[in-house]
């Protein structure tokens, strides 16, 4: 099973954080979850993540990531 459609709150229209989402896909034994945060862009800025969270939101994958390999 996989699910590669997950938008967190720094979308803006998600719910949920990075941890919540791959603590429940481990729960539920996926084999694969895709983050599909909407890009920064001018149009409709009131649903995607902003230019300054992008680099946070992209350290933050790659060290959540990490730790998760790292089991």
């Amino acid at each position: 099973m996989i699910d590669c459609h997950i938008h967190t709150h720094r979308s803006h229209h998600g719910k949920g954080d990075l941890e919540e989402f791959v603590a429940a896909a481990l729960d539920l034994k996926l084999k694969v979850i895709g983050f599909s945060e909407h890009a920064p862009f001018i149009c409709d800025p009131n649903h995607r993540i902003t230019e300054e969270e992008a680099l946070k939101y992209l350290a933050d994958v790659r060290a959540l990531k990490e730790s998760i390999m790292g089991r």
